[in-house]
């Protein structure tokens, strides 16, 4: 049963729109939920829209990123943000139509739905790349730093020994 789960899951987060829809919905929701506290923004707005829902969404960009390698976040990084956004304004307009959306301090009306589609795609573009961007660095940099311990000293006692590229000069 748990290994049917982990295959699931596993499968899921190989799959760019399946991951940008979950993250999509999930950060609209959290958002409304944030938000759901009356017409004054309080420390609920602040806290879960600055920091919960950016949290909850570079973790699962996180989760969805690591399954490729680096150089592949280049175009996979913007294209989740693309699709992540589609699945958030869709959110958005059902939370619109149900009356439960807010812009600002008060009530999303229909009319409001594109310039919030627009602000969110803004927004998550600038917050997935930089973030992926800074990851990037922060992997390659730990990666090099292995590679030159591995040259040095070989690689720790107990762990199977990597396969060295063809053009690689030992």
């Amino acid at each position: 049963m748990m290994e049917e789960m982990d295959s699931a899951f596993r499968r899921i987060s190989h799959s760019l729109l399946e991951m940008a829809l979950i993250t999509g919905v999930l950060a609209r929701v959290l958002h409304m939920l944030f938000n759901a506290h009356g017409d004054e923004i309080d420390w609920h707005a602040l806290v879960g829209t600055f920091v919960v829902v950016p949290i909850v969404m570079l973790a699962l960009v996180t989760l969805y990123l690591a399954n490729y390698p680096v150089r592949q976040w280049v175009w996979r990084a913007p294209a989740f943000a693309m699709a992540e956004t589609a699945a958030e304004a869709l959110t958005s307009l059902v939370l619109i139509a149900a009356g439960r959306e807010r812009w600002g301090t008060g009530r999303a009306e229909l009319g409001d739905w594109p310039a919030m589609a627009g602000a969110t795609l803004a927004w998550r573009l600038i917050m997935i790349c930089s973030f992926t961007f800074v990851l990037g660095a922060i992997v390659q940099w730990v990666r090099r730093r292995e590679f030159a311990a591995e040259r040095r000293h070989g690689p720790p006692p107990g762990t199977p020994e990597r396969r060295r590229h063809r053009d690689e000069v030992t």
